[in-house]
């Protein structure tokens, strides 16, 4: 087995919701490879709340995920895709109330605009516009939380069930 460095890959056959796995090929400053994992819920101290491992070698490396006994679908995620993923990240942390709703909602926002505006995110800008743009019409951060919210129980569909 291969391992590809620098792309997301969905764990099939793992008991945990959203788990995914990404290796990084650090040798260049620490001589070896991260290998980044999270899933639904997950709270590790890096980026996107997963947890980290590291190997020295490529070796190693296929022996971690042979030992990891893991099915990864290793399809690259298209630029819209990428894009709704790390929304339904911020999503997850704004449900879970680790992110203040009007935060989360400013945060999808600006990714939506920075990566093209994909429509599954422009309900987030429009929120995000109304939460700071329109006080005279009574629209607040504080008024808007439900709507919010409501918005990222939606982008996260069925994954909550999980």
């Amino acid at each position: 087995m291969t391992v590809p460095f620098a792309i997301e890959g969905r764990v099939a056959n793992s008991e945990k919701s959203g788990h995914t796995v990404r290796v990084e090929d650090d040798r260049r400053d620490t001589g070896g490879f991260f290998i980044y994992e999270r899933w639904q819920g997950s709270d590790g101290p890096n980026a996107q709340s997963a947890y980290d491992a590291w190997v020295e070698t490529e070796d190693e490396l296929e022996s971690f995920f042979a030992e990891a006994g893991w099915i990864v679908d290793w399809r690259t995620l298209n630029a819209d895709e990428q894009a709704i993923e790390e929304a339904k990240s911020l999503a997850r942390q704004v449900v879970a109330g680790r992110i203040d709703p009007a935060e989360g909602c400013a945060r999808i926002a600006k990714l939506c605009a920075v990566r093209g505006w994909p429509a599954a995110l422009m309900s987030f800008a429009a929120l995000a516009h109304e939460q700071d743009g329109h006080p005279e019409f009574g629209l607040t951060r504080e008024n808007t939380a439900p709507l919010i919210l409501e918005a990222c129980r939606e982008l996260l569909g069925d994954e909550r069930e999980g």
